[in-house]
């Protein structure tokens, strides 16, 4: 047998003594329905349902494997009997460990043995100290004081407050005896979803075939087994919670085949994922949520320039964002998360060519997404006249040069954003104005060419 340091040894039977009488322990092997409804904005209902014997009176009943990150004042328990009353209800989640433990012992004296090698045999040396803090661990033996000294501890005792695993504690009143069912509700945080489409570009690049799984995230602290799932798509508004402090995570990723179904809840949408699924903390879950359908899509090239200042003293360098654009034509509406895009080589091997956020689209809603930089077509911004015409006004004047490098004919849109109160004076091509700010031309190019647009505008303030 070796020294270890950290090692600690229980001394339990005084406990057994001092045990509350009064005390029953239900443990999640007695869940007989455990139901999980996630919302997308990481937080989620849980309702366990747990069947167990109680006796008549007054007594203390600890429910525990609940979530770590339990919202306590969420809490609400029923009883598949009348005759049961809730008197006081308790949250414990300083659970079982040595800091949690040494810490009901600040203060009181402590004994700490250590094994030493003596002629082939081990001699066990015991001492006697007082603790003094924790973490560090700092302890006083008669007239010296020792930082982390070495050795087993032994405790006189297990403080009843602490626990193993996150538990509600209540006292409560029973007054029908007989079997009977408690089911818990209360919401948790971080349990999240989102979903995860993915698109793939026919040759022409004039539909896509959208499939759309969804992840979910269990960071809350418990298992969740054989648990119903329903999952709501919309922003809840919800009061403030204290910021949890951030956590290193361990994840794992698993996938489900099933594919929910969808019905309207209020203002949102709810998925209900047929069977039955099993959630492990710090573990991910992917499910299908609807079956892959053909979209039509109109590929668009365009360039958004905002300049920072009326006075533009150097010319600069722009490239057109590659923007896809469709109208939700699936039936079902879209929840937000992550879209990618992919499309196929001449061989027929599929690569990614982009990917956006999406936000919650419903039926027939329109969408755009940019998948990145186009490579061939190219745009020098420079201004070509700052006069100032009073006090509150001056007349500017830009011109954008666009080169299309490609070997084929496309249609490029320039997006002049514009601050403030203006008017157009003049403009070398048709423009349209699609809200306040944003002056947009639309110009074709040959594979190529070069053209330039030109425009003044006088801004007021």
């Amino acid at each position: 047998m070796g020294i270890d340091k950290f090692g600690f040894c229980l001394m339990l039977m005084p406990l057994m003594a001092m045990a509350e009488t009064n005390r029953i322990t239900l443990d999640r092997g007695e869940q007989d329905r455990v139901s999980l409804t996630v919302y997308n904005d990481n937080f989620a209902i849980m309702r366990d349902s747990r069947t167990l014997v109680l006796p008549t009176g007054t007594y203390h009943l600890d429910f525990r494997g609940v979530a770590r990150d339990i919202e306590p004042s969420t809490v609400s328990v029923t009883s598949s009997k009348d005759g049961l009353r809730i008197i006081e209800q308790n949250y414990q989640f300083d659970l079982l460990n040595k800091s949690s433990l040494l810490q009901r012992f600040i203060g009181m004296k402590l004994k700490y043995s250590r094994s030493f090698l003596q002629n082939s045999t081990y001699e066990k040396v015991l001492r006697e100290g007082t603790l003094l803090s924790v973490d560090p661990e700092v302890v006083q033996f008669g007239d010296e004081v020792e930082i982390e000294p070495e050795g087993t501890i032994s405790l006189p005792y297990l403080p009843s407050d602490l626990s193993t695993m996150p538990s509600l504690r209540w006292l409560l009143e029973n007054k029908l005896e007989g079997s009977q069912t408690l089911t818990a509700t209360y919401l948790t945080r971080n349990i999240n979803w989102q979903a995860d489409h993915v698109g793939t570009l026919s040759p022409d690049e004039t539909s896509m075939m959208i499939y759309t799984w969804v992840t979910i995230e269990n960071h809350s602290g418990t298992d969740y087994h054989n648990a119903a799932l329903k999952l709501i798509a919309g922003s809840v508004n919800r009061a403030p919670v204290q910021k949890m402090q951030a956590q290193n995570l361990r994840q794992a990723f698993d996938i489900a085949e099933s594919a929910p179904a969808r019905e309207d809840f209020f203002e949102y949408h709810l998925y209900d994922i047929p069977g039955r699924t099993s959630l492990r903390n710090n573990h991910q879950k992917q499910l299908k949520l609807m079956e892959p359908t053909a979209l039509a899509v109109q590929k668009r090239y365009v360039l958004r320039t905002e300049p920072i200042r009326y006075q533009m003293p150097e010319p600069v360098s722009g490239r057109f964002d590659v923007v896809l654009s469709f109208t939700n034509k699936v039936m079902e509406p879209l929840p937000a998360g992550t879209i990618r895009v992919y499309a196929e080589d001449q061989r027929g091997l599929v690569h990614l060519v982009g990917e956006d956020r999406l936000a919650h689209l419903p039926v027939d809603g329109a969408a755009s997404i940019t998948l990145g930089k186009a490579f061939d077509l190219t745009a020098d911004r420079r201004q070509s006249l700052f006069r100032k015409v009073s006090d509150r006004s001056v007349d500017v004047s830009y011109e954008v040069e666009v080169h299309n490098h490609k070997d084929e004919p496309v249609v490029v849109e320039v997006e002049e954003k514009l601050h403030g109160s203006w008017r157009l004076l003049s403009e070398s091509h048709e423009s349209d104005q699609p809200d306040s700010t944003t002056l947009r031309f639309a110009l074709p190019l040959e594979a190529g060419q070069k053209q330039t647009i030109a425009y003044a505008v006088r801004m007021e303030w």
